[in-house]
């Protein structure tokens, strides 16, 4: 009986582990994939739809919309900071096979001890160093190859990066459907349409359950917001609060064993298996209070075509909640663009900073044009 008793708790325990690390997995790919749409606008040639087969990596067509203040210092590695060992730093990054484009950006703390994990969500319009130019930050893993990529995130938020998860964007309905969609409160009625990109949302506010075609419709939607992928961001914290809500209470083994060969096919990482394995098991302990999602400090350009990157703010929320180091980062040792404020007063400085559970009780809704 004794014995019984005994396999009967294992079991219980490895099952508890792979649905931890399903939730893990299937949230990555959810966040991410919100922001697919966005890459066929800038990776398809307008006049016939094929996929160019080049970048623009000089200066944007649309020349700094501010007055830009470039780095005094030379960038150099963190080969001198002492790292804390129970903090793990991730890249989660969603491409597309066509462009290799970066459209949605997490940047991620966990301490393993602590059992806190801290989410960054980076603009894909942040305005960025390239070359002797600047660009959008999602076009630098097209650049520069995943190896480089890592490089100059470390060099613009002065964090190295254990290690990175990127993942394709397909297969997102297919996972959604697989768990049985996704219930939350829509905010607002959505209606849009696209026939270049096949887009068609139409979705009723209110309460109901989202199958894969409206769950991607919803995270793809930023239409009619007035603070533009500030407000999709917002909208994605939604949707992944009432994902992590569902899979807590429906996610079984069985699912997540059908789950495994999307997953598989549509990532890319340099996690090792032991890894993945101890990530999981510490995962177990984690909290959805203890989960918090950030967003970089600073404020859209004029018709809001870039972010703008607040520096001293953003190195201030990365010491304060992502720091993996013994001692400050400092803004001088990284290379990060300032700019000429527009509008410091009316944006966020702190990160926006909301657990789990902050976005379930009082969401911070997307502001919609009337």
């Amino acid at each position: 009986m004794s014995q019984l008793k005994n396999s009967r708790k294992k079991h219980g325990r490895m099952a508890r582990a792979m649905v931890v690390a399903g939730i893990v997995a299937l949230a990555v790919i959810v966040l991410i994939i919100g922001g697919a749409w966005l890459l066929l606008d800038s990776i398809l040639t307008p006049d016939t739809g094929v996929p160019s087969t080049t970048v623009e990596f000089t200066l944007p067509t649309e020349e700094p919309p501010v007055t830009v203040v470039p780095p005094t210092t030379t960038w150099t590695p963190a080969t001198g900071k002492v790292k804390n060992e129970d903090i793990k730093t991730f890249f989660l990054g969603g491409i597309d096979i066509l462009g290799n484009h970066t459209d949605v950006m997490l940047l991620v703390s966990f301490n393993t001890k602590t059992s806190q994990v801290n989410v960054l969500q980076i603009p894909r319009d942040s305005y960025v160093i390239l070359g002797k130019g600047y660009q959008r930050i999602n076009v630098l893993y097209a650049v520069y190859g995943i190896d480089g990529f890592m490089e100059q995130l470390q060099k613009i938020f002065g964090v190295e990066i254990d290690n990175y998860f990127m993942v394709k964007t397909k297969g997102f309905r297919e996972i959604i459907n697989i768990i049985g969609g996704v219930k939350m409160n829509v905010p607002y009625d959505m209606n849009y349409d696209d026939e270049e990109q096949g887009l068609s949302i139409h979705l009723k506010k209110g309460l109901q359950t989202l199958n894969g075609v409206q769950a991607e419709g919803f995270v793809r939607f930023r239409k009619s917001y007035i603070e533009g992928d500030q407000g999709r961001l917002k909208a994605q914290r939604l949707f992944f609060a009432a994902l992590t809500d569902q899979l807590m209470d429906s996610l079984t083994v069985s699912k997540i064993t059908e789950m495994l060969p999307a997953i598989a096919e549509n990532l890319r990482t340099d996690c090792s298996v032991s890894d993945m394995i101890g990530y999981a098991t510490a995962a177990l302990k984690v909290d959805l209070e203890n989960i918090h999602i950030y967003t970089v400090p600073g404020e859209p350009s004029p018709g809001h075509s870039f972010w703008m990157m607040y520096g001293p703010e953003t190195i201030e929320l990365i010491n304060r909640y992502f720091n993996p180091y013994t001692e400050d980062i400092l803004y001088e040792d990284v290379q990060m663009i300032e700019f000429e404020r527009q509008h410091e007063d009316y944006y966020s400085k702190d990160g926006d900073g909301q657990s789990i559970t902050d976005i379930q009780k009082d969401p911070d809704l997307p502001i919609i044009r009337s």
